[in-house]
């Protein structure tokens, strides 16, 4: 066979499409083939391997006011047109019927226009077919991709049942597996005593299966010294970086890992649900279920639907006792458990905070004023686990279960617990935001300290401040910092703290961000030298963003646990800001969310 020139549009990405995209390029070449790649960023395996018969053509994308989101097929259409003419390709390789099937379906009209015909060959992964293919809007543009391909492979029996099942598909669809290089990928005989490495390369949607290599991993753990490396975090915020931010970097810094993997958290909130998420198994043998009250957590998309949870490994002991206590007590005595969209029952939601010395808060909330059940089932908590310090209860007959707004009734104990970082202790209630591990806390807050450089005459302002905690680690390093916050609670707890720790250079104020955060404010407390601002993950407001430009600070050091609103942000803030570091943190392992740090720096023509 004469060797052909072929384009491979893929995702970037660790996951399985990007590495098996990666991987047979890689094989073609070798065979001779002239492999041309296409995507919006060089595929991870392709900065390791390099092979002269491969060659990579990037998607960019740009920020138009007349677009909300940016048009990426558009420009991946007109990508594949112009490598397709300039290198005269024999034909196209798509992994995923959208958007890459699609927009090379495009390409090859195009093309057709110039008397030029482009095979299409589209290989599907899952996420065509067992995600977006449960979009409705999505189907008639998948189905469209899937017929009209000149070949369609499928990872799987399995996958290819399901496109039968879910599409109208008039096309044959031919099974190739995944694969990988067993000569490469193979058991080594290193010494038993060394640290071994489970690696997870993928995203962390319920189709992978992530329990399950949890699972595993905790009873390997148990027998052979190893850790779980989850090759997805990283990625993540390096990708919404340059795709949202449209942010070019040469490097990123190595993500900090996080030594305790299991039951570091400190908080955890758990629902109380009568519609439990029922297994396949259930669903298949067809029986009448009687019971189907839960206390756990939310299915992802599903906000009536909750899975029963009989052991947590995130948050230590008694969480789970008490957790399962509660549950028990409700069923015995007739407590009826929250129907989210009938809006009736009595317990809705549990929260569990553990403390510095060993403190422990927990707060029920409850739909409504049942003062026989509630003193109930709360007597019942105060003479069970001794150790609660911090007893309390919440009325919530709202539609969501948001308690900001909520009066929050003391049981018995304190109001509060007591957290430590470092040197300082903080104040915590119940609606206070507090980093949900404490130990990593502290490596955030030095690499916070670290990359702020902050000097004794720096004004600086913490914005969504919360406690105050970022604001008073900083303290001893600035000349003032003003921590602002629009929780009142919060507010009220930083100064307490702040009192309590003995720091005279702290100022707190409460108030909505993006109405008092104006000139009037900065006349007042001064203009700042540094922004620190921790929003939570939505992102900051446009008006937010808007003052922090006019401002003009020198450095901004942005923390945030959501990077793809982070880059939302940080594309705004270019305008006027090179990016100095970006530092991704893993606060929160066995689960897909990393926070994550980016200095800005004012450009020099801004100042």
């Amino acid at each position: 066979m004469n060797n052909l020139k072929i384009g491979i549009v893929c995702y970037p990405t660790q996951g399985g499409s990007g590495i098996v995209a990666t991987e047979l390029a890689q094989s073609l070449a070798n065979l001779g083939h002239e492999i041309h790649i296409i995507s919006y960023c060089r595929p991870f395996r392709l900065k390791y391997k390099k092979n002269k018969n491969i060659f990579f053509h990037e998607v960019t994308t740009y920020n138009y006011p007349l677009f909300e989101y940016t048009p990426y097929e558009i420009n991946l259409t007109s990508k594949i047109v112009d490598v397709s003419v300039n290198y005269n390709l024999d034909l196209v390789h798509v992994h995923y019927a959208i958007p890459h099937a699609s927009a090379a379906l495009s390409a090859k009209q195009i093309l057709r226009s110039l008397s030029k015909e482009l095979p299409i060959v589209t290989t599907l992964h899952g996420t065509d077919i067992t995600l977006i293919g449960k979009d409705e809007s999505f189907k008639p543009v998948i189905e469209f991709a899937i017929n009209n391909s000149d070949i369609v492979t499928s990872v799987s029996k399995s996958l290819k049942e399901d496109t039968f099942k879910n599409f109208k598909i008039k096309k044959e669809i031919k099974i190739i597996p995944n694969f990988i290089d067993s000569a490469l990928y193979c058991p080594t005989d290193e010494n038993d005593k060394a640290e071994k490495i489970i690696t997870h390369v993928s995203n962390f949607r319920k189709v992978k299966k992530v329990d399950h290599v949890l699972r595993v991993f905790y009873k390997v753990q148990k027998k052979i010294n190893c850790s779980l490396n989850l090759i997805f975090k990283q990625n993540e915020v390096l990708n919404n970086l340059k795709r949202i931010g449209g942010v070019e970097f040469e490097n990123i810094n190595k993500i900090i890992p996080c030594k305790e993997t299991f039951y570091y958290r400190n908080k955890m909130e758990f629902t109380f649900s009568n519609k439990r998420w029922l297994t396949d198994e259930e669903i298949k043998n067809c029986k009448t279920i009687h019971n189907r009250n839960a206390c756990g957590f939310h299915i992802s998309g599903r906000y009536d639907k909750v899975i029963d949870i009989e052991e947590c490994h995130l948050q230590k002991e008694p969480s789970n006792s008490i957790r399962n206590s509660i549950k028990e007590f409700c069923l015995k005595n007739e407590i009826s458990f929250f129907d989210l969209r009938a809006k009736e029952g009595l317990i809705r939601n549990l929260l569990i905070r553990t403390g510095y010395h060993n403190e422990l808060m927990v707060l029920v909330q409850f739909f409504k004023n049942d003062l026989k059940k509630i003193n109930l089932l709360m007597n019942h908590l105060k003479n069970t686990f001794n150790n609660i310090t911090s007893l309390l209860y919440v009325i919530n007959n709202k539609a969501n279960s948001t308690i900001y707004d909520q009066d929050i009734i003391c049981f018995s104990g304190k109001k509060f617990i007591e957290e430590k970082i470092g040197a300082l202790s903080f104040d915590i209630g119940p609606k206070s935001f507090f980093q949900t591990n404490s130990n990593q806390t502290k490596i955030l807050f030095d690499k916070i300290t670290e990359i702020a450089d902050l000097k004794n005459n720096h004004i600086v302002y913490d914005l969504y401040t919360g406690t105050g905690t970022i604001a008073q680690y900083l303290s001893k390093n600035a000349k003032k910092i003003v921590g602002i916050d629009s929780v009142e609670e919060a507010i009220n707890a930083a100064k307490r703290s702040s009192k309590k720790n003995k720091i005279k250079n702290c100022t707190f104020i409460c108030g909505d961000m993006k109405v008092i955060l104006n000139e009037d404010f900065i006349k007042s407390n001064c203009k700042p030298d540094i922004i620190i601002t921790n929003p939570p993950r939505e992102g900051m407001h446009k008006k937010v963003i808007s003052q922090i430009m006019n401002v003009k600070p020198e450095k901004i050091v942005y923390i945030s646990c959501n990077s793809a609103t982070q880059a939302r942000d940080i594309a705004i803030l270019k305008e006027l800001y090179d990016i100095e570091f970006i530092q991704p943190v893993d606060m929160f392992p066995m689960t897909h969310h990393v926070e994550n740090i980016v200095s800005l720096t004012l450009k020099k023509k801004t100042v």
